[in-house]
């Protein structure tokens, strides 16, 4: 880390991440990469790529690696669980709320459906039907079995 880069507190590492969770859900690399780099000037864009290679060797999500990598490096363990809880607090209000909302109306029955139109008998073409008399015409008659 450049030593005239800021130092973020704990605060704004939070808000950081909460931020790259916020706008990423269910894919948050890019927006971290954009606000710890473009955005806040945390790390170098070189820096940026050796955290992330590291993290991707970790077992785990790898943004949430880069959360607790760059928060440990920043601030210690407290930063790491700060870094890690602003990058999964939108998405854990966000799934609870909608849970909360189908709970509330998932027990709704639906509206009844207007009934069914009758179907339309489709109708063959007339070359087939008329293709179909010329060959019953020619076939000539079966004997009837239930007659004795």
């Amino acid at each position: 880390m450049d030593p005239e880069s800021p130092r973020p507190g704990l605060a704004e590492l939070f808000a950081g991440f909460f931020a790259a969770g916020l706008s990423g859900f269910g894919g948050v690399l890019p927006f971290a990469r954009r606000i710890m780099v473009e955005r806040r000037g945390w790390l170098t864009g070189a820096e940026f790529a050796d955290l992330f290679s590291l993290c991707q060797f970790l077992p785990g999500p790898n943004v949430v690696n880069l959360a607790a990598a760059f928060g440990a490096r920043q601030r210690g363990p407290k930063g790491a669980v700060v870094a890690i809880a602003g990058l999964l607090a939108a998405p854990v209000v966000i799934v609870i709320a909608l849970g909360a909302v189908y709970e509330r109306i998932g027990g709704i029955p639906p509206r009844p459906s207007r009934p069914a139109r009758p179907r339309r008998r489709r109708r063959r073409p007339v070359r087939r039907r008329r293709a179909a008399n010329r060959l019953a015409r020619a076939a000539p008659p079966r004997p009837c079995r239930h007659r004795r």
